[in-house]
C-alpha cells in the first residue's frame, strides 16, 4: 500500500516534468491497450541504462492499472543514502544477489499472487551493446512458470542525441510456449526459456 500512496504523490508531477525533459518515443507494436492493461504480469525489457525503470514507467499511461510496477534492483544501490530511500518507497526491492533464487523471487511471487505488476531486467546488468549475445539468468522464466503471469516484452533504444525509443510489444503466456513436463527446477531448461524471453524482447527492434 505505501507503494501506491507514494506513486500517487511523487509520481503525477515525476511524469509530467520527465515527459518534458526527456526525448521519449514509445512505440507500442501490438496497439495494445496500455491503460487498461492489468496484473498479475511481469514487465521485462533489455537493460541500457540507470533510468531504465523511470523510461518503462513513462511508456505507459499516467493513469493506468498496474501502477506502481515493482522492480527488482540492484543491492549495491538500495544501500545508497537518500537515493536507496527513494528507490524503495517507489517499489523497488532488492534481487538478493548470491542468495538463492528462492529468496530473490519471495517477494516477487507474492506481488504477482495479488495481482501486482514486477519489472525485470532478464539479463541481470545493463548491456549497452544492442549486438551483444548476453545470456539472460534463469529467474524471469522461473518466475513466469511459478506464477502463471504472462510477460509483456519492451525493447529499449538509445538513439543518438539521448533520444530514447520505448518499443512495447504483446503480452505472452510463456506456459504456452513449452512442453508441459517442462521442469522450474531445472537450470538449463530455465536458462533456454529466458533465452526465449530475450528473444521475444530482441525481435522488437525489428
Amino acid at each position: 500500500m505505501i507503494y501506491k500512496i507514494t506513486q500517487t504523490i511523487f509520481w503525477p508531477p515525476f511524469f509530467i516534468l520527465a515527459k518534458i525533459i526527456l526525448r521519449i518515443k514509445v512505440i507500442n507494436k501490438k496497439k495494445i491497450d496500455l491503460k487498461n492493461i492489468k496484473g498479475p504480469i511481469i514487465v521485462a525489457s533489455n537493460h541500457k541504462s540507470r533510468i531504465d525503470p523511470l523510461l518503462i514507467g513513462l511508456a505507459f499511461p499516467l493513469f493506468n492499472k498496474i501502477y506502481p510496477i515493482r522492480f527488482m534492483t540492484a543491492d549495491g544501490y538500495l544501500k545508497i543514502p537518500i537515493l536507496g530511500q527513494f528507490i524503495k518507497l517507489m517499489g523497488g526491492f532488492p534481487v538478493f544477489k548470491k542468495q538463492g533464487i528462492e529468496k530473490s523471487l519471495k517477494l516477487p511471487l507474492e506481488i504477482l499472487a495479488s495481482g501486482g505488476a514486477i519489472g525485470i531486467f532478464p539479463e541481470g546488468k545493463m548491456v549497452k551493446d544492442e549486438n551483444s549475445e548476453s545470456g539472460a539468468k534463469i529467474g524471469v522464466a522461473v518466475l513466469a512458470l511459478k506464477s502463471q503471469s504472462p510477460i509483456l516484452p519492451i525493447a529499449i533504444k538509445i538513439k543518438p542525441l539521448l533520444k530514447y525509443e520505448i518499443i512495447v510489444g504483446e503480452p505472452f503466456p510463456l506456459q504456452n510456449l513449452i512442453d508441459k513436463n517442462i521442469d522450474v527446477n531445472s537450470y538449463d531448461e530455465m536458462k533456454d526459456l529466458s533465452q526465449i524471453v530475450m528473444k521475444k524482447i530482441a525481435a522488437l527492434y525489428y
